[in-house]
């Protein structure tokens, strides 16, 4: 009996690798009264420092599968800087955008699916500077040694605060939510995110009301907690030595004499309030 063999030649289907096009863009301006950036697909990154300027560093990075689409890209679309209501406000601006408003905050974004841009923009800010910051894909927000009031808004990425000492909101969708305090909130703040975890550092001496929430994950603070008029239900242990709360929903509890309420959320990941 004769015997058929048979060969199978692999089928390699290779993508054409996109065209890919970077510059930098520097510019400084004399300090406002806030700073607002809102991206689309890239990261944010804000320095405190002690001067009177603000800086920007961005590195733009453009892809496309045919030079038409990168020229029309390099074209079309701008890092637009303008200063409103005393706010100088950095966002990519180009014919994506759509909507009446007339704040870039406001607008929704789109962009074809052949062709794409980034920008990865640092700012380095008066450290008293208050701070709006919104970025929707791709590398996230990361906050350092600024001392005023912010609002944090991340969609796809993680958000990192170290050295902060001023009140506010931060928020992600799905990423985690890290925030180390130099200072203890003198206001309310909220710390949320859906899919991650929020942990937050506090400094000894704290007094606050606390607020916390979990569906889907464990809650652990190793400040001593005192009741609240909301009854608090949990379990309290010791990890490491340290004093444990663990609950799933939400409960309050009060940290010294009470102070500022401190939001924390989260539906699928962790909540941890240190004390660092």
């Amino acid at each position: 009996m004769k015997t058929l063999a048979v060969f199978l030649m692999p089928l390699c289907l290779s993508a054409q690798p996109m065209l890919k096009h970077t510059e930098t863009i520097q510019r400084t301006f004399p300090a406002p009264k806030s700073v607002g950036v809102a991206n689309i697909s890239g990261s944010i990154h804000v320095i405190g420092y002690n001067g009177q300027e603000v800086k920007m560093t961005a590195v733009r990075t453009d892809e496309a599968d045919t030079q038409a689409l990168l020229d029309r890209l390099a074209k079309e679309v701008t890092l637009k800087t303008e200063v409103k209501d005393g706010q100088l406000q950095i966002y990519p601006d180009g014919p994506f955008r759509s909507g009446e408003s007339h704040n870039p905050f406001d607008r929704t974004a789109h962009h074809e699916e052949r062709s794409h841009f980034s920008f990865e923009i640092t700012v380095k800010v008066p450290a008293s500077m208050d701070l709006d910051l919104r970025n929707v894909n791709k590398g996230g927000i990361t906050v350092e040694d600024v001392h005023g009031h912010f609002d944090v808004h991340e969609v796809n990425g993680p958000v990192e605060m170290k050295g902060m000492a001023g009140s506010g909101d931060v928020q992600s969708v799905n990423g985690g939510v890290h925030v180390a305090l130099s200072q203890n909130p003198s206001g309310p703040c909220k710390f949320k995110t859906v899919n991650g975890a929020v942990e937050i550092d506090l400094k000894p001496g704290l007094s606050a009301d606390l607020q916390y929430k979990t569906l889907h994950g464990g809650i652990f603070t190793d400040f001593d907690l005192s009741a609240t008029p909301t009854p608090v239900a949990g379990k309290a242990d010791k990890e490491n030595g340290k004093f444990g709360y663990r609950s799933h929903g939400q409960s309050k509890a009060r940290v010294g004499n009470g102070g500022p309420l401190l939001s924390f959320e989260t539906v699928n990941g962790e909540i941890r309030i240190r004390r660092k």
